[in-house]
């Protein structure tokens, strides 16, 4: 009897593909158009009690281009959702020859089962900041199909709603801290340019091209997720013989497409000008790249971490694409060849979803915002909440449930340029890359960074060497967006969180600068600061006098002997708080408590900088122009009269008369 049913099996098998070989022939010229196939027509399978693993997809359109007027297109949508049924399953059971079909009438919208646990108040705890949509992530959450509809000549699926429930890994209420699994190790890779059958339409981008562009020039794929993780995160180009005895070489490999999909593409680019005016269209030409590509070289997922295919020459309608938390990502046109275009779209592999302000890209601090028409950068890494979620600067990490904060709590932030955990201190001196203000009360989280723009950082595109506030809408582990809600530029401003944890405000100082800009300290309490708020944009600053203690350091050794410390410098401050130590200042790093009165005591300067100074009448010719070389600018006269006794005296402090411009000279270290 089993015998019987299997062979029973094996011919519906054959009947499905020879089915589905009719369907795609008959079925050739509409693919790509988008048109309704007559369900009698018997090239549509049931799905009956399955389960299936839910995707993302998230689409960049032009709107996903810093610069470009970022305005979306009428009925774009910059994300969709698939579902992965198993292998086994759709290849022996439907005939399917790739198992990730596109959901068609259904969204996550309807109510969210949490590990089989409804929600006890079938609500939600803030809607404002939180919806069912946030709750469901991506390559974790399942779907139970009790029955659907696949379309298989488009590869889309057709639920109901009603047949539709959703497991999520997600708590409604966080019982413990995420653990945050580094996203380390070789990832091998593999670049598939898509071409025709006949070799005539192919990718705009040759294989050399495409080899040095992602992965030797300096800011590249490969090199600069090598950067901003201190090679914990490798890209590996491909290179030696596939299962199926495929040779690859340099990460680089030509896939062609067969006689009938080929033909669609001609006469795509015949009809419509090579652009994608349909989802079918593009799920029909993602669908192809994928199966032909894996029906050349074998199972993909087994084989690569990363599979990036390029669409033949004159297909639009997309930039580039990519599954979240997947091995899959496309490119057309040249934007394969826009290092910021396949950071981005690895990002949405490794699991990161978009960085947002005010919309979904409109974080440029790094590389989930908006991505640039740029072959040479810029150079940066990612927001202070995607970092904490990568999982490369955990030893300059921490959590921190600032509910109970009360009157404050000091902590030195630095750039991901300036990781070193060797040299980041201890306890309440440590130095951290990322600080995660943790809300026991919600399922998502706070995240404090300084955005350094220095070295592999050097083009963040937006708020360079300011203080960021991001907040994260899930857990810290999972695939969820991120929103930047503010940012400090000034010392001496702050940021209010409402409601943090549901029932208290806490509130974000920006207290000084030290260590050449590297040292960034801040104070996080539930006391609001004697200062003026800020929010973003952030306002002209209000510098605080006095309302928090200035530390001296007890690690100084001058010239390396153990008695050359801070009381040694206060035994003469005048001379010894102009000293660099290590090459940081003794005054502004070592012991600025000690030289807070050889500061104030010593200077010739009163007063505070003018809010209306403009030399030469030039509004942008103000105090921070004269920082930028004091020496030379802080003796010149505006209106008769000197600008460091004047117009700029803390700017320029102790460099009032000229007095101690020679000793500036010497010691760089006096420059604040």
């Amino acid at each position: 009897m089993l015998s019987e049913i299997i062979i029973f099996i094996g011919l519906l098998r054959v009947f499905d593909i020879a089915n589905a070989g009719e369907a795609m022939s008959s079925e050739d010229s509409s693919l790509l158009r988008g048109t309704q196939i007559d369900p009698s027509l018997g090239r549509r399978l049931t799905v009956s009690n399955q389960e299936c693993t839910l995707y993302k997809v998230s689409i960049e359109y032009n709107s996903a281009i810093a610069y470009s007027g970022n305005t979306n297109l009428e009925n774009e949508k910059e994300e969709e959702w698939h579902c992965e049924l198993d292998k086994a399953y759709a290849r022996d059971i439907l005939g399917l020859d790739d198992p990730l079909v596109r959901l068609d009438g259904w969204m996550p919208t309807q109510p969210v089962s949490f590990a089989g646990a409804q929600l006890e108040d079938g609500g939600l705890e803030d809607e404002a900041d939180f919806n069912m949509f946030d709750r469901i992530e991506s390559g974790k959450s399942t779907m139970q199909i009790s029955q659907g509809i696949i379309d298989r000549s488009t590869q889309n699926m057709h639920v109901e709603s009603a047949s539709a429930k959703v497991k999520s890994n997600n708590r409604r209420r966080k019982l413990e801290s995420a653990e945050i699994i580094p996203k380390v190790g070789i990832k091998k890779t593999i670049v598939v340019r898509i071409m025709t059958n006949d070799s005539n339409i192919v990718p705009e981008n040759r294989a050399l091209g495409i080899k040095q562009t992602l992965f030797e020039d300096d800011v590249s794929l490969k090199k600069q997720y090598e950067k901003c993780s201190y090679n914990k995160f490798k890209i590996q180009p491909f290179n030696g013989t596939t299962i199926t005895n495929v040779v690859v070489e340099d990460g680089v490999v030509n896939v062609r497409l067969n006689a009938v999909q080929s033909n669609e593409i001609k006469r795509l680019l015949l009809n419509n000008g090579g652009e994608l005016k349909s989802e079918n269209q593009r799920q029909s030409l993602t669908y192809w790249s994928r199966y032909q590509t894996e029906k050349m070289l074998g199972d993909l997922e087994s084989q690569f971490d990363y599979v990036i295919m390029i669409m033949p020459r004159g297909i639009s309608g997309f930039l580039a694409m990519a599954t979240i938390g997947r091995f899959d990502s496309y490119f057309t046109q040249k934007w394969i060849t826009r290092p910021s275009f396949p950071l981005h779209e690895i990002g949405h592999n490794i699991g990161m979803d978009h960085s947002g302000e005010d919309e979904s890209y409109d974080d440029k601090v790094g590389y989930m915002g908006f991505s640039y028409d740029d072959k040479d950068g810029p150079a940066m890494c990612f927001n202070p909440a995607n970092s904490f979620y990568l999982g490369w600067y955990q030893a300059q990490s921490d959590s921190y449930d600032a509910y109970d904060s009360g009157d404050g709590r000091r902590f030195i932030l630095n750039g991901v340029v300036d990781y070193n955990p060797e040299k980041s201190g201890s306890g309440d001196d440590k130095r951290l890359v990322v600080l995660q203000l943790t809300q026991s009360r919600k399922d998502w989280d706070y995240y404090i960074g300084y955005n350094r723009k220095e070295g592999m950082n050097s083009q963040t595109s937006e708020n360079g060497n300011e203080v960021l506030i991001l907040k994260k809408n899930g857990p810290a582990d999972g695939s969820f967006t991120t929103k930047k809600i503010a940012t400090l530029s000034e010392i001496g401003t702050y940021y209010e969180i409402e409601q943090y944890n549901e029932d208290r405000s806490v509130f974000i100082l920006f207290e000084s600068l030290f260590s050449d800009g590297r040292d960034a300290f801040i104070v996080v309490s539930t006391v609001r600061p004697t200062t003026a708020p800020t929010g973003m944009p952030t306002p002209q600053p209000t510098i605080p006098d006095g309302i928090y203690d200035i530390y001296d350091r007890d690690d100084l050794r001058y010239n390396g002997n153990k008695n050359k410390d801070c009381d040694w410098v206060s035994r003469n401050r005048e001379l010894r708080c102009s000293l660099m130590a290590r090459r940081l200042s003794v005054k502004n790093y070592w012991c600025p408590k000690t030289c807070e009165f050889a500061a104030s005591s010593n200077l010739n300067c009163k007063g505070r900088d003018r809010d209306n100074f403009g030399y030469r009448k030039n509004p942008e010719l103000n105090c921070a122009w004269v920082s930028e070389d004091r020496i030379k600018r802080c003796p010149k006269k505006w209106k008769g009269r000197r600008i460091a006794d004047n117009w700029c005296p803390e700017t320029c402090d102790g460099l009032c008369n000229g007095s101690r411009k020679k000793n500036l000279k010497k010691n760089p270290g006096l420059i604040l």
